[in-house]
């Protein structure tokens, strides 16, 4: 690991960007992102390959002082894994997670969520979740679908 990177700590703090701009803070436990990607580890060797930047995110929290109370930030270098908005998707959804939206600086109740998903026949869908006032926390591509048209 480099040298630059900080130690995990018991916490783990992302921030989601939407149009360039962060929109939501999530805080995790570190052992909520180990067991998922574990889980996910375990899951893809018959699905979609286990992608490389997760064995890193993972090497780093299984590398965690759990004595470090304070949450520390996904390492820039990790910051662009571009899958990992995807993971805080599925956690969020799975009751995982302190959620502050960073618009009306309000911590989120899981449980009061709004879903805003968009799934399409052709084109891109995407998972959406807003906060109780409508801010968007978190937006993630989910499938491209390619349709030939008819002429």
């Amino acid at each position: 690991m480099n040298t630059k990177v900080p130690r995990c700590g018991s916490l783990i703090k992302f921030f989601t960007k939407i149009d360039g701009q962060n929109a939501a803070e999530f805080i995790f436990t570190s052992k909520e992102v180990e067991k998922f990607l574990n889980e996910l580890k375990k899951n893809s060797k018959d699905s979609v390959p286990y992608p490389d930047d997760a064995e890193l995110i993972l090497k780093w929290i299984n590398q965690r002082d759990d004595n470090l109370s304070e949450a520390t930030y996904l390492p820039p270098e990790f910051g662009e894994y571009r899958n990992f908005d995807g993971i805080v998707d599925e956690l969020v959804r799975g009751g995982l997670g302190r959620i502050t939206c960073l618009k009306c600086s309000k911590q989120q109740p899981l449980g009061e969520l709004r879903n805003q998903d968009e799934h399409r026949l052709s084109g891109w869908s995407y998972n959406r979740l807003v906060c109780t006032e409508g801010h968007p926390l978190i937006y993630v591509e989910t499938m491209h679908i390619l349709r030939r048209r008819r002429h």
